[in-house]
């Protein structure tokens, strides 16, 4: 059984998504979603510089919002095709 159908059988009313997010990471930290740059720009600027943090633009599947201490934000079921970067190219016609 996939992760994502169990994470379903136990929660059947979560739904996954795909959308774009903002994904701030580093080479010590994990991947974190955000629906807008200004937040992305904060949680970067409060990762350790030394570990080389970023902020992409990926189109993210398996997404799913989630409530942890009472706030809700988005999380992903990681699988090998959770993460798509979109870059410039993408938008060319």
């Amino acid at each position: 059984m996939t992760e994502i159908n169990m994470t379903k059988q136990l929660y059947p009313a979560l739904e996954t998504d795909t959308r774009l997010f903002f994904v701030v990471d580093s080479v010590e930290d994990n991947k974190e979603l955000y629906d807008t740059l200004e937040h992305a720009e904060v949680a970067k600027a409060c990762l350790n510089k030394k570990n080389s943090p970023r902020i992409r633009v990926c189109l993210v599947r398996h997404a799913y919002k989630e409530e942890m201490d009472g706030l809700t934000g988005w999380n992903y079921d990681d699988q090998a095709d959770t993460f798509t970067d979109i870059t410039p190219d993408d938008f060319t016609a």
